[in-house]
């Protein structure tokens, strides 16, 4: 099967590419030959990470990637980052997506929910060295942030004001108000900007589904070291 792929350089030496016909899945490498080089097994991989959720021989056939978009990430004056905005992020989810969306989803929250569970209580503030969110706890309220401020973008977020103030409590919150506005993304063709950065329904369920994801294996890798460091 032919993939398209739309790449961004994330920063220096860190490029991305996104799977259009599979919202959330991504290749990461360190230049666009190596994305697309990478591309095949990525896609192999994120399918044996959904059979193991549930087994499909839909799944199987041959991979092929073609870079159809390329976007140059840009600097805001915040010093913070705008990230892509692809012609194909214009293109209104399906239902049928919304229903595959709805269970990627519950599939990546198995997933940082298991590994929540395997972290000791007395590790969850201890501060990590070099770590930009300070803690596992610091971790785990990024991603209930980063999830809340893309559905904010649409305005289908609640107050910022009551989100709470406990990591924990707030990843189950905010996924809960995520799952609460799928049907809302359902044939949404809304478009809005937020500081020069460019957002639609399907660019919010990839960053949403990708940074889950990543941060589930951030969050992992930071509990190994600090498991390791108190053997």
């Amino acid at each position: 099967m032919m993939f398209s792929l739309g790449i961004e350089e994330m920063e220096p030496g860190k490029w991305l590419g996104w799977f259009f016909e599979t919202p959330g899945c991504f290749v990461r490498a360190d230049s666009p030959p190596n994305l697309v080089t990478k591309a095949p097994e990525a896609m192999a991989e994120w399918n044996t990470w959904l059979d193991g959720f549930a087994p499909s021989n839909k799944r199987n056939d041959p991979i092929d990637v073609k870079v159809v978009e390329t976007f140059l990430t840009k600097a805001k004056a915040s010093g913070s980052q705008v990230h892509a905005f692809f012609e194909d992020d214009k293109r209104p989810l399906s239902p049928q997506e919304i229903d595959q969306v709805t269970w990627v989803l519950d599939c990546s929250r198995n997933d940082l929910t298991s590994t929540i569970q395997r972290i000791p209580s007395q590790f969850l503030n201890s501060e990590i060295e070099n770590e930009v969110f300070l803690s596992l706890n610091g971790i785990i309220e990024h991603i209930a942030l980063a999830e809340w401020s893309y559905f904010d973008k649409l305005g289908l977020a609640f107050d910022r004001r009551v989100m709470p103030s406990e990591p924990l409590t707030a990843i189950k919150t905010v996924r809960k108000q995520t799952i609460s506005r799928l049907p809302e993304l359902t044939n949404n063709r809304k478009i809005t900007e937020h500081q020069g950065e460019i957002w639609s329904a399907r660019k919010i369920i990839r960053r949403t589904i990708w940074h889950e994801r990543v941060h589930t294996w951030h969050l992992q890798n930071r509990l190994m070291e600090l498991l390791n460091q108190n053997k």
